[in-house]
């Protein structure tokens, strides 16, 4: 049988849908914060894995804060509290890189 020009044969798409589906999301997230400044990294952005949740946010900042013991913190995305995958968040809100 013959292939249309222009559209993939029904096994590529699939095999596009299962690439895209294991590429890791990295979204740009820059943290400010009114917290002391002990707590406070430098305003510039940084890009995480889109599966990070809060406790993921809060290794990093404990990470680059070099934070002994670890402190949970909290995020906000747009005044909403993370609950969920900053992927997932960024989806439901509609939330551009530009608007981030």
């Amino acid at each position: 049988h013959k292939r249309r020009r222009g559209r993939p044969h029904r096994t590529d798409r699939h095999k596009l849908t299962a690439k895209m589906a294991t590429e890791e999301v990295q979204i740009s997230c820059k943290f400010v914060t009114r917290l002391p400044e002990q707590y406070r990294i430098a305003p510039t952005p940084i890009a995480v894995p889109g599966k990070l949740t809060r406790y993921g946010l809060s290794e990093v900042i404990n990470h680059l804060l070099s934070l002994d013991p670890p402190k949970p913190f909290d995020f906000l995305v747009q005044g909403e509290l993370v609950r969920t995958s900053l992927e997932k968040l960024v989806v439901r809100r509609n939330i551009s890189a530009e608007s981030a």
